[in-house]
């Protein structure tokens, strides 16, 4: 996908803008008794708030009741989609993943970022952060010969490759 996001391929999902507004999308469950599975998410959400973004203008997006709890007292919250683990379905997420786009689209949002819980074995969880929005482009390498014929047109691919990735995207995180 590398080399479809070069300079004119004109994606909307990956016009780098100057951040000033940045969402971050908290996953956690909705219960507890997870032992550090929600606070280590809330942890690094904060770490994020406070330390990598401390001037900005940063909301959340509350994925899970323990998220929601936590940010609305500080009054960041923009929406909280914890109702998606009652019907976990990909279309269930992939609504939420729209949404996100159209709201970087619009440019409400400069940066989205992901944080989640990653499974690598029963007694460890890996907390993940990820860049969602904009896109960005792996670089690629000198040895690779680039020259392509896309059909249909390089656009049309993009346009719709990308939104397809972005679901699985979040979708990876939520489950």
């Amino acid at each position: 996908l590398s080399a479809t996001l070069d300079a004119d391929s004109g994606s909307k999902y990956a016009v780098q803008r100057e951040v000033k507004n940045v969402l971050i999308v908290a996953i956690t469950s909705n219960r507890g008794l997870c032992g550090a599975f929600n606070s280590n998410i809330i942890k690094q959400t904060n770490h994020l708030i406070n330390n990598v973004y401390g001037t900005k203008n940063v909301s959340v997006l509350a994925i899970g009741k323990k998220a929601n709890d936590a940010f609305v007292k500080q009054n960041r919250v923009i929406a909280n989609k914890s109702e998606v683990f009652d019907d976990l379905t990909f279309d269930n997420v992939a609504e939420i993943a729209e949404m996100l786009m159209e709201k970087f689209v619009a440019g409400e949002f400069d940066k989205i970022e992901i944080v989640y819980n990653h499974f690598k074995n029963a007694a460890t969880q890996v907390i993940l952060t990820e860049q969602f929005l904009p896109i960005v482009p792996v670089e690629e390498s000198a040895n690779v010969n680039s020259d392509y014929v896309f059909e249909p047109s390089k656009q049309e691919i993009v346009e719709t490759l990308i939104p397809k990735s972005l679901k699985t995207q979040l979708y990876k995180g939520i489950r």
